[in-house]
């Protein structure tokens, strides 16, 4: 569940949740009133708190890709072309990417509007992929709508466990945090502009993940991220059980103290940004 903590924007209560996965990992989100948007790569400025952030949990080496073009992409170190020092943390940007794998002092900042954050465990190798993991990291629209794949793989949970290679399924450890739930991820098939792709989607997920990807999968085909995550893991021998969530929903939670929405929220119209650091000691 969501704690509340202090928070210094605008002198309010600012929404965010820590949470410890595993030994030396922490997940901090950030929600409202905070904007976590980064907008401009160029302006430093923009990465400052998240610096902030990760240097209380000893990071050395933030990794902030920007995820807005859905490739599945876990990119390398190299790929990243900017650097900025701020405060002895290096933040590294400059690339179109969903995620990052995490060495010892690494840190792994996104911002998102509704897109949950995936992060993976293999507990035997000692491994952790932090990623960008929105519906669009998770099918392939391209080749749903128009038979043309647009990328190599189809989820970027195929690109992790190529990544990963994991020698036992039951190493793994995943959780999903800060994204959307179903009653607030709705696809209308009555929709004037995209009622029929919506139909086509809602069929193709139906036929290869069952009707458990679904709340309602026959009127307003209201999307559950985290059951389809578990579903693309079970087809590697993971368990549902092994994928756990925080049980945050971008779309419906309030601040109790306020009453106002807690985080933002894409599909309410939000323009402002949550934000997600992933640290690993």
């Amino acid at each position: 569940m969501a704690v509340m903590e202090k928070g210094s924007t605008r002198g309010c209560l600012e929404q965010r949740t820590t949470h410890s996965p595993c030994l030396g990992v922490t997940v901090s989100c950030f929600g409202r009133p905070r904007n976590c948007a980064i907008g401009d790569w160029e302006d430093s400025e923009r990465f400052a708190f998240m610096a902030d952030q990760a240097q209380k949990n000893g990071v050395k080496h933030l990794w902030v890709p920007r995820p807005t073009t859905f490739n599945t992409l876990i990119a390398s170190p190299q790929q990243f072309e900017r650097v900025w020092d701020i405060d002895d943390v290096l933040v590294h940007t400059g690339v179109m990417a969903d995620g990052v794998e995490l060495l010892p002092n690494d840190g792994f900042s996104i911002s998102s509007g509704d897109c949950p954050t995936l992060v993976v465990v293999d507990k035997k190798s000692n491994r952790i992929i932090a990623t960008h993991a929105g519906r669009d990291c998770l099918i392939d629209r391209g080749e749903i709508l128009r038979s043309r794949p647009t990328r190599n793989h189809r989820s970027v949970v195929d690109v992790i466990w190529n990544r990963l290679e994991p020698e036992d399924p039951r190493a793994i450890q995943a959780w999903v945090y800060c994204g959307i739930g179903p009653e607030g991820f709705s696809h209308d098939v009555g929709h004037p502009e995209y009622g029929e792709d919506n139909q086509t989607l809602i069929s193709w997920l139906i036929r290869h993940y069952g009707t458990g990807v679904f709340a309602d999968p026959q009127s307003q085909g209201k999307l559950r991220l985290l059951h389809l995550i578990r579903k693309q893991f079970e087809r590697y021998g993971v368990a549902p059980r092994q994928v756990k969530t925080d049980h945050v929903d971008t779309g419906r939670d309030l601040n109790q103290l306020t009453g106002k929405p807690a985080w933002w929220s894409r599909r309410r119209g939000d323009s402002g940004r949550n934000g997600v650091l992933v640290t690993r000691q």
